[in-house]
C-alpha cells in the first residue's frame, strides 16, 4: 500500500491536486522542472497533527483503496497479500479473507525504520506513534507473527500459516 501510496502522488493527478489544494503548495517541490509532493515536506506537517494526518488519509486511502481493487482484479494468482502498515484501520481490510499481523519488538522497529528509511529516531518515534497498537492489532488479525528475529524464523512462522494449497507452503 505504500508503494501504491506513492504513485498516487504522481503529478498532477487527482490525488496530487487534492493534497496540494489541502495542504498548499508549501508542500512541493521540483525535479526536472516538475513539481512534486515532498513527502518530507508533508510528513512534517500530518506526523505533528492528528487532525491534518486525518484529512491526509481521508484523500489518500480511498485512491489506495481503488488502485489495489483494480490490480486485484487484474490478478489470477491463488494468493494475494496485501502490505499496509495500518490495513485494519481502513477498508482494505473488507478485501482480505484473513488479516496477518507481522510485528517487531519496538527497539528493533526503531532501529529497522532508521536503518532502511534513513529517518531520524525523533521522526521514526512520530510514525510509530500514528500506528494502532500493538493490541489493537492483535485483536483484530486472525495470525500474528513475530518478525523480531531472523528471517529463516519468520519465514517458518509464515509457512504455518500458509493455506496447504500455496507455492509458498511447500
Amino acid at each position: 500500500a505504500d508503494k501504491i501510496g506513492h504513485e498516487i502522488f504522481e503529478y498532477n493527478s487527482e490525488t496530487y491536486n487534492r493534497v496540494v489544494e489541502a495542504f498548499g503548495p508549501d508542500i512541493l517541490s521540483i525535479s526536472d522542472d516538475t513539481p512534486y509532493i515532498d513527502r518530507k515536506k508533508l510528513g512534517q506537517i500530518v506526523f505533528d497533527h492528528k487532525e491534518k494526518l486525518q484529512l491526509l488519509n481521508s484523500i489518500t486511502h480511498p485512491a489506495i483503496h481503488n488502485r489495489i481493487e483494480e490490480l486485484i482484479d487484474k490478478c489470477d494468482q491463488e494468493l494475494i497479500v496485501i502490505e499496509a502498515a495500518i490495513l485494519p484501520d481502513t477498508s482494505l481490510k473488507y478485501l482480505c479473507d484473513t488479516l496477518w499481523y507481522v510485528y517487531a519488538d519496538k527497539d528493533i522497529r526503531i532501529s529497522r525504520l532508521l536503518k532502511y528509511r534513513d529517518i531520524p529516531r525523533e521522526k521514526a518515534l512520530k510514525v510509530m506513534a500514528n500506528q494502532p497498537d500493538d493490541e489493537r492489532f492483535k485483536n483484530v488479525c486472525q495470525v500474528v507473527i513475530d518478525n523480531s528475529y531472523d528471517k529463516e524464523t519468520t519465514f517458518k512462522q509464515i509457512k504455518e500459516h500458509l493455506p496447504g494449497g500455496s507455492l509458498w507452503a511447500k
